[in-house]
């Protein structure tokens, strides 16, 4: 399955080398496509990781301090 997806992953990579331009927070890159979609995709999975790791840590404490008679 890992292969698999590796192989995808690289397919589209190859179909996407036209070179764009990035502007993030003052930083100017020129970069493949590919790798400007592959940046976004690990910016994108990293706020949300945070964010519910940040909610499921609020409704535990909430938890907690509900069941302390």
């Amino acid at each position: 399955m890992a292969l698999v997806l590796l192989v995808m992953l690289l397919v589209f990579m190859l179909l996407n080398l036209n070179k764009v331009d990035m502007n993030f927070y003052g930083a100017h890159v020129h970069a493949p496509l590919a790798v400007a979609l592959l940046f976004a995709v690990v910016l994108g999975s990293l706020l949300v990781f945070g964010l519910g790791a940040a909610r499921i840590l609020q409704v535990r404490l909430r938890a907690k301090r509900t069941r302390r008679p």
